[in-house]
């Protein structure tokens, strides 16, 4: 049994900018915290409680295979394979159902309550995490939130 609390970590769909929520547990035997599930923070059990964790988590300790957002259901049939990005201006993260190919790379542009429009730079699709603009490609999570889950 794991000793590690599962984590949500809120999300925003570019598309109409609804938040959220991207659930993990920790497996011990992969050294990773593996994706559980998308549900829309207003679909959210009235049994579950989030608050801030203490902790910031770099995106390479979670594992995003068969990750959708729930809202828009990104990336399903998009030529875009990048299920989400980093905004450079809001600082959220954003489901890729918004971004596009075009001449010269990928263009990202996050929900209408944001506006950023840019570049995506260093677009490591295998690491599933990016950042926008970001020369290293790297991507922190600052606000992820631990559940607990009431008797």
């Amino acid at each position: 049994m794991s000793t590690k609390p599962p984590v949500m970590i809120p999300m925003r769909c570019a598309r109409n900018g609804k938040p959220f929520l991207a659930g993990f547990r920790w497996s011990d035997a992969r050294s990773l915290y593996l994706l559980e599930g998308t549900i829309l923070a207003e679909n959210t059990p009235k049994a579950v409680v989030a608050h801030s964790s203490a902790g910031t988590f770099s995106m390479s300790q979670f594992d995003m295979t068969g990750f959708g957002c729930p809202s828009c259901r990104h990336p399903a049939g998009s030529e875009v394979a990048l299920p989400y990005i980093h905004c450079g201006q809001c600082k959220g993260l954003v489901c890729g159902g918004r971004t596009r190919n075009v001449s010269g790379g990928l263009e990202f542009r996050c929900h209408d309550g944001c506006g950023h429009r840019g570049n995506v730079y260093n677009a490591d699709v295998s690491s599933k995490g990016l950042a926008l603009g970001s020369p290293s490609g790297a991507v922190t999570v600052t606000h992820a939130v631990v559940v607990i889950r009431r008797p």
